[in-house]
């Protein structure tokens, strides 16, 4: 079956910058898109973070009507996050979001240099009809996680796991179909230090924040937040997917992380934060 692709209109674009407080080497700021998806059509956009920064995570917020996520992932130029949304009948809405950064220097440094890479899975993984398939993910050396990324085939396809270590991701899929599909994971990785030309190299700090939550069943949305004076980079989660499936998680406002999910169990959350 042959299949339309649209350029999807943009509607809004909002830039919220970090704290002012933020101390670290990298300014943080979010951009956000409401994006219109046409019946029938599979949606392409990006978010551009701009001249000069680069783009650390990027997700899918909110849909509105019939509206599949495809696609969320690092574009070929550092400064885009790319999206692609698959519109049923009647087509709708959705909202994606990117977190962006740049590399604040000091007063007299004229110059400074952050590295930027992109894992993915070598061959896109086959995810059985009604099973599962992981992989695993790693940063290049002196390389660190931001934000993690995934392409699927149908909306039958969705992480039960995504597991961020200090310099590794780990990405659990699950098929819900009757046929098997694949899916391929990426993720998004940053210096450990910037270097600046005549000075000391500051270090990039991220943070891991983890917890443990009980669904009671149905919807359920979960919201974790990092401290102060820290930027949420992207959100990691693990579940049992014959109990609880993802509906979906992203970083929100200057510090959130929300989570949705369907179903009874036990769920566990990851908030990258940048210092």
């Amino acid at each position: 079956m042959r299949r339309a692709v649209a350029a999807a209109p943009p509607i809004l674009v909002c830039l919220i910058a970090a704290p002012a407080s933020l101390a670290g080497p990298i300014d943080g700021s979010s951009r956000s898109l409401r994006v219109d998806v046409p019946s029938g059509s599979l949606a392409s956009t990006d978010l551009d973070c701009g001249n000069g920064r680069f783009a650390l995570s990027g997700a899918v917020a909110r849909t509105t009507g019939d509206v599949t996520p495809i696609s969320s992932r690092p574009g070929s130029q550092r400064s885009r996050w790319l999206f692609e949304l698959r519109g049923g009948p009647g087509g709708g809405r959705a909202r994606v979001v990117a977190r962006c950064g740049r590399i604040r220097l000091p007063r007299g440094v004229r110059r400074g240099t952050v590295g930027l890479a992109t894992a993915r899975s070598d061959a896109p993984l086959g995810v059985p009809a009604g099973g599962t398939a992981a992989s695993t993910l790693r940063c290049p050396a002196g390389k660190q996680p931001t934000g993690w990324g995934f392409t699927r085939e149908s909306r039958n396809v969705f992480p039960y796991r995504v597991a961020f270590t200090r310099s590794r991701l780990r990405v659990g899929l699950e098929n819900s179909g009757s046929a098997r599909e694949s899916a391929t994971s990426y993720l998004r990785c940053i210096s450990r230090r910037v270097r600046l030309r005549g000075r000391s190299d500051p270090a990039i700090r991220i943070r891991r924040r983890s917890a443990r939550t009980t669904l009671g069943g149905g919807r359920e949305s979960v919201r974790r937040t990092c401290r102060r004076r820290e930027l949420s980079l992207t959100t990691g989660f693990s579940v049992d997917p014959a109990r609880v499936n993802w509906v979906r998680s992203y970083p929100a406002r200057t510090r959130l992380g929300r989570y949705a999910f369907d179903g009874a169990g036990r769920a566990r959350t990851t908030l990258l934060c940048l210092r």
